[in-house]
């Protein structure tokens, strides 16, 4: 079972967090421009929540690396 949570301690550990979590601004922030998800902070917290969504965008994240 994926388990984002899991991830994000072994991001902290890491000390890539803040990378990952600029990218993931920089991903909605993409998708807001292009009409594809309702913008707000309040609407990145939920589209941030679905594990889809994280783990898609932790792996393009990933390629970067």
């Amino acid at each position: 079972m994926n388990d984002a949570g899991l991830c994000v301690q072994e991001m902290q550990k890491r000390g890539d967090w803040a990378l990952f979590y600029d990218d993931l601004l920089d991903t909605y922030n993409g998708l807001c421009e292009d009409g594809k998800v309702s913008c707000g902070a309040e609407n990145f917290a939920a589209w941030l929540f679905n594990a889809d969504n994280f783990f898609k965008a932790f792996v393009e994240w990933r390629k970067t690396k």
